[in-house]
C-alpha cells in the first residue's frame, strides 16, 4: 500500500501480487499511478483507488456515481476481482462481478483524514478475516476510516468508537439502473 520508495519500479507490485497469490493468499492493492496500473495487471483480489486515482487509471472523468461505477466496473472486468473506490466523506463504492454496492459514511466531525484510507483497508481485512461477505466487511472498513478521520493527530479510534460507527454505516446493493446516470 502507498507510495513506492525512490528507485523501486512500479512493476514491483505486479511481481509481488503474482508471488503472493501463487502462495494462495488474497491481495488488496491500495496504490496509485503506475504502481496501481501495474499491480492491477496481476489481477489482485481487490484494488482500492480513490475517485481521483480511478480517473487517472481508466481515463474518462468520474464526476458522479454513474461514472465512478462505470470506471470501477471497467477495472473489475479487466481482471481485478473486486474494486472499492473510496469517496472520502461520501463513503465508498464496491464493484464485484455481479453488483455495485454503495456504503455511506457515518456523520463525524473530521479532525484529520490522514491515515483514514489505511484504516479503511485494515477494517476491511478484519471483516474478511471474520468470514464476513465483502459488502459487510466494507461496513467495518468505512467505520475504521471514519474513526481515524475523527481523531486528532495520529490517533486511531478504539473498538467502542468503531462499533458505534459501524452501526451507522449503510451498505446497499444498487441495481445499475438505480445509479444516477451522467
Amino acid at each position: 500500500a502507498g507510495s513506492l520508495p525512490p528507485g523501486v519500479p512500479a512493476s514491483i507490485y505486479m511481481q509481488l501480487i503474482g508471488d503472493i497469490q501463487a502462495a494462495g493468499a488474497w491481495v488488496i492493492l491500495d496504490s496509485s499511478g503506475d504502481a496501481l496500473r501495474d499491480g492491477c495487471a496481476a489481477r489482485p483480489f481487490l484494488a482500492k483507488p480513490n475517485d481521483v486515482e480511478i480517473h487517472k487509471l481508466t481515463g474518462p472523468p468520474v464526476g458522479n456515481m454513474a461514472e465512478i461505477a462505470a470506471a470501477a466496473q471497467a477495472m473489475q472486468r479487466s481482471g481485478v476481482d473486486n474494486v472499492i473506490v473510496s469517496l472520502g466523506k461520501k463513503g465508498a463504492l464496491l464493484a464485484d462481478a455481479e453488483s455495485v454496492w454503495l456504503a455511506a459514511s457515518p456523520q463525524i466531525e473530521e479532525k484529520n483524514p490522514i491515515g483514514a484510507g489505511d484504516s479503511m483497508v485494515g477494517g476491511l481485512v478484519w471483516g474478511l478475516s471474520q468470514g464476513l461477505p465483502l459488502p459487510q466487511a466494507l461496513r467495518w472498513g468505512i467505520a475504521c476510516g471514519a474513526a481515524t478521520a475523527s481523531m486528532s493527530g495520529t490517533a486511531v479510534g478504539d473498538r467502542e468508537l468503531v462499533e458505534s460507527l459501524a452501526a451507522q454505516v449503510n451498505v446497499s446493493r444498487e441495481p445499475l439502473s438505480a445509479i444516477p446516470q451522467p
